[in-house]
């Protein structure tokens, strides 16, 4: 797969086109996601059905969706893998959303 520049601009968040959306893409509608918190207090299976299934993350009661990866912005030789990452409460309703990069 493609890796993305260091910078990509958040965009729209878009539903219908997230599944087939670029990394870069899918980068930019995880920024945009999260800046807008309309995913606050919405059920694990709503977000689901925005997202896709997910997998679980390595903290209990989170979903994560891998999202590409892009270049580190140091002078370092590996990329960053991003991922966002959202955090439901004892209920199942979301309250946290973020994106992670990782080497």
């Amino acid at each position: 797969s493609a890796v993305e520049p260091t910078d990509t601009l958040a965009i729209p968040f878009d539903e219908a086109h997230w599944g087939a959306a670029s990394a870069s893409e899918r980068i930019g509608m995880a920024k945009s996601l999260v800046a807008s918190r309309t995913w606050a207090g919405r059920t694990r299976p709503q977000i689901s059905q925005m997202l896709g299934p997910g997998v679980a993350s390595g903290n209990a009661g989170s979903r994560e969706w891998f999202l590409g990866e892009r270049r580190s912005s140091a002078s370092l030789m590996f990329n960053y893998r991003e991922f966002l990452v959202v955090g439901f409460d004892e209920d199942g309703k979301a309250t946290t959303a973020r994106i992670d990069s990782r080497d």
